[in-house]
This record gives C-alpha cells, structure tokens and sequence, in this order.
C-alpha cells in the first residue's frame, strides 16, 4: 500500500459514514493540503456512491482540516444509470472543514467522440527540470516536483510571470490513480507567488477538478497559471497529462493572496 493510500485510509462506521484521520507528512504548516483533504472525502464517496470515479468536483474549503481524526459525511443526491451525485463533508470536532459537491460516473463505460483543439503545453524531459524546493513544507516529503530551469520561486522572479510547469510525481514511487490526481490538482505551490514573492501562506477558497480519465503509470505533466488578480483574490488553471501524452485533469481554483501591495 502506497504512502497515499495510507494516508487516506477510512473505516466506515454505519450508512454513508466514515472515520479517517489527517496524517502528519501531509500538510502545508498546520493545515492539510487542501488536495489531500479533498482525496479523503473523494475516497468515501467512491465507496458509498454506485459509481467509483470521480469526474467532476467542486471542493469549498471552510476551514483548514488539522492533524488528527475526522469524519467524512455523505449524502447521496441523484444516482443515474451513468452517473452518481452526491455531497461529501469532512467533519472535526464537531465542525465542517470542507464541502464536496461531485459527480462520478464509470470511465470504463464512458464512450463519445474525443478531439483537441491544441496541443498539450510545451516542457522539458523530466530529467532537465529542476526539483522545486520548499523547505519547512511537509506535504513536499510525499510528492516531488521538477519545473522548467529557472521556473521556481526566487528573488529574480518576482514580477516576471505566474507561471508553472513541469512534472510531479510520488515520492515513495507509486503510480498516480484518480483519487491520486484529484489531489495533484492542489499539490503545486501557488504559481502566482512567481509574480508577487514568497507568501507564507495563500488559502485555497474553492476547488474545482474536471477529471477525464485513467492516468497512465508514471509521472504526471502539470502546468499552474494565474493571470488576473482583484483585490488580493487571484486564480489558479491547471492542466494534468500523463505520461502516454492524454489529458488526465483540468482545474481551477480561487486563492486569497495576503501579500504587501505592490508599489
């Protein structure tokens, strides 16, 4: 059992009940990973709904889930011969940290015309990238990712773009599956401290993660971008392609930027 499966382990306790807990190596200072969080609930709905795989996922964070035992909710909404809806809660002390609004459905049954429109975006082999350092972040013991030479975070790039692109993968080795891509739709730092510095800390508001298939084994293409932030609020797209060259996720997210105005 890989590290990730471990980590988003659950026991059911009754009817759309289960108990889980927020592992340490799996946080972003005192909170988890909002990607991970976010697997937990995806794990227990998985396991409730008539349908496995999550194909759409909207994901609104309440409050920051901490080390320690929680419990995921679900409630079942609409379930259709392809597709299941529901909402899961992740639940601490009484308290609802996160909300997840989902669709699964079958992939294995999915059938439609597939085209693109433009190619996946350009990047470097793995093997030239350069590992993105992130000292002090303990989610960045269980997932490694590489970016373009000189595409990180430094003094020298502040105000130049908010950009990232590159590679992710396990740590421990292990393959990404869809739960597993769910959360590296949340695993990249966010792309805007490129524009704006190093900030301690930007909070995820909400998620959402359009899943279009099985990733194949290996490691995962990503690419992170902002371009226009409001008042401290900023977005994040990200796209996700497997090692076979196929769209694996698409993503975007809104995160709350507490930096110092730029002069």
């Amino acid at each position: 059992m890989s590290r990730f499966e471990q980590a988003t382990a659950l026991e059911k306790l009754g009817e759309n009940r289960y108990a889980g807990e927020i592992h340490r190596g799996w946080r972003v200072g005192e909170a988890a990973n909002g990607g991970y969080a976010l697997a937990i609930v995806a794990r227990a709905l998985s396991d409730t709904l008539d349908h496995a795989d999550p194909m759409t996922v909207h994901a609104l964070y309440l409050a920051p889930a901490v080390l320690g035992p929680l419990e995921v909710e679900v409630e079942v909404l609409r379930a259709s011969k392809s597709m299941s809806h529901a909402v899961g809660r992740l639940m601490q002390e009484g308290h609802c940290k996160l909300q997840v609004t989902a669709v699964y459905t079958d992939f294995t049954a999915q059938k439609g015309e597939s085209f693109q429109l433009r190619e996946r975006f350009p990047v470097s082999p793995l093997e030239e990238c350069e590992y993105l350092v992130a000292r002090g972040v303990e989610f960045r013991e269980q997932v490694d990712i590489h970016v373009e030479p000189g595409g990180g975070f430094s003094r020298e790039t502040t105000g130049v773009d908010a950009c990232l692109r590159g590679w992710m993968q396990f740590a421990d080795g292990a393959d990404f599956d869809l739960l597993g891509s769910l959360m590296a739709a949340d695993a990249c730092p966010p792309p805007v401290m490129r524009y704006v510095g190093l900030v301690p800390w930007i909070p995820t508001v909400d998620l959402n993660v359009q899943i279009r298939g099985y990733p194949a084994p290996g490691p995962l293409q990503m690419r992170q971008r902002s371009r226009f932030m409001t008042a401290g609020l900023v977005e994040a797209d990200g796209e996700l392609w497997d090692s076979a060259g196929k769209l694996v996720a698409i993503s975007r997210q809104l995160q709350k930027v507490r930096a110092p105005k730029r002069g």
